[in-house]
């Protein structure tokens, strides 16, 4: 799988799990803020997926990546913002669709 196709169903999913989930407003509103400090949901893809396949390569497992992946991106947001943007991509269907 290419790094655009990757990113682009990376992106898809986690539009798709914006709308869809039962996340309270507060956390939504700090995903959608999250989301846009890093650049919208297209270019916040590409660096997520960038950088899993970076750690990946370097030998870690899938979920030690996926960690390490999600935390390099969001360096520099405050914490309970990190916090919710984490748990927001924790989500099964935006792993599956970022990270396999």
């Amino acid at each position: 799988m290419g790094m655009t196709r990757g990113a682009i169903g990376c992106a898809t999913a986690i539009s798709v799990a914006i709308v869809g989930n039962m996340f309270s407003i507060t956390k939504i509103t700090k995903i959608k803020w999250a989301i846009q400090k890093l650049g919208g949901i297209s270019k916040a893809a590409k660096e997520i997926v960038k950088w899993y396949d970076k750690f990946r390569v370097g030998g870690h497992s899938k979920t030690s990546a996926m960690y390490k992946a999600m935390d390099k991106v969001s360096e520099g947001l405050a914490s309970d913002v990190k916090g919710a943007l984490l748990d927001f991509l924790g989500i099964t269907a935006v792993m599956a669709a970022c990270f396999e």
